[in-house]
């Protein structure tokens, strides 16, 4: 009878530990509503502030891209520093004939 007990209590003991586990896992959750209308904010300001009345120009295209890449993550990281951030971009020069014209 007392090798039973010790089990049933053993077994509640490791129940209640894993209760425990699963309430702090559920605590440390980062629930991200809103975050996504935050970030886009973040990289549209970036980008405007980085492109904005600028004329294409193919030398100096890599430079601005990477200004605004390192600047993108930067502002993010800052503004949540909880999530890890990757940045990519394309800048095409805009033709009257599509995109490749």
């Amino acid at each position: 009878v007392s090798t039973i007990r010790r089990n049933v209590e053993t077994h509640e003991v490791a129940a209640e530990q894993q209760a425990q586990q699963k309430s702090a896992a559920q605590s440390a959750v980062i629930y991200a509503q809103g975050v996504q209308a935050e970030q886009e904010n973040i990289v549209f300001k970036v980008c405007r502030k980085t492109f904005d009345n600028k004329q294409y120009d193919h030398a100096t295209v890599s430079t601005w891209i990477s200004q605004a890449n390192e600047e993108i993550c930067n502002v993010l990281q800052q503004h949540n520093p909880n999530f890890k951030y990757l940045v990519t971009m394309q800048v095409m020069q805009k033709k009257q004939g599509g995109l490749e014209g």
